[in-house]
């Protein structure tokens, strides 16, 4: 057996992985430095592009209740006055892409844990970011499909769960992929939990509460 064949396993949960956005950043650009050179590689992540794609039609919308939104915007921001325009859906294809995936390459995560999924976008979905959650110990990825940081600003995720009055900061988001751990305090209540993304002064919100426009919002949703 060749060396090829060895690696052929490992390139193709890669490939999965990386159609999904669930690579780390430096993972992500060593993993596209041989797409550049493998077209046999190429070849395995169009395999997963066209193999998800038509999941989007196998699956309804998810949409949220009618009063999520102004019940996210009330606890998120500290004043009526501070509160942003909020847009009236949520599209749940990526979020059932996601899912398949996870289904489909269980290795992603720890075993039988619940899997929390969401995508945060806004309404001409120039800003899309997809979050996988592992419940049992609160690792969260937060992807960035598409849309990008503007200079001299950051996005301020925050987390809204029933428990807690106030929306808790889980940082500011990068360009690429971010790995955080949700404090077990937090981790009960997924299945009712928000993730929200704002826009920030550089370094975040300097309050502890957001201060910016409302760019993206999803709920959790268990696999």
């Amino acid at each position: 057996m060749s060396d090829t064949d060895l690696h052929k396993p490992s390139d193709e949960d890669s490939a999965a992985e990386y159609a999904l956005h669930l690579m780390a950043p430096a993972e992500r650009a060593a993993f596209e430095a041989r797409l550049a050179a493998e077209p046999a590689l190429r070849a395995m992540v169009d395999f997963w592009h066209d193999r998800l794609s038509p999941l989007d039609g196998e699956f309804a919308p998810a949409v949220p209740p009618a009063n999520l939104f102004a019940k996210v915007e009330a606890r998120l921001f500290e004043t009526p006055a501070r509160r942003r325009l909020w847009w009236p859906w949520l599209a749940g294809g990526l979020v059932a892409a996601a899912l398949a995936v996870v289904v489909l390459q269980p290795g992603l995560f720890a075993p039988d844990a619940p899997v929390y999924t969401a995508e945060m976008a806004d309404e001409s979905r120039s800003i899309v970011l997809t979050a996988a959650v592992n419940a049992a110990t609160g690792a969260l990825t937060v992807t960035r499909v598409s849309g990008i940081v503007p200079e001299g600003r950051d996005q301020e995720l925050w987390l809204i769960v029933p428990e807690v009055d106030a929306p808790i900061s889980l940082g500011v988001l990068p360009d690429t992929v971010t790995e955080i751990t949700i404090p077990e305090t937090f981790r009960a209540n997924l299945n009712q939990a928000v993730l929200a993304i704002s826009d920030e002064p550089s370094g975040g919100s300097p309050t502890g509460v957001a201060t910016g426009a409302v760019l993206a919002v999803g709920p959790l949703a268990l696999n």
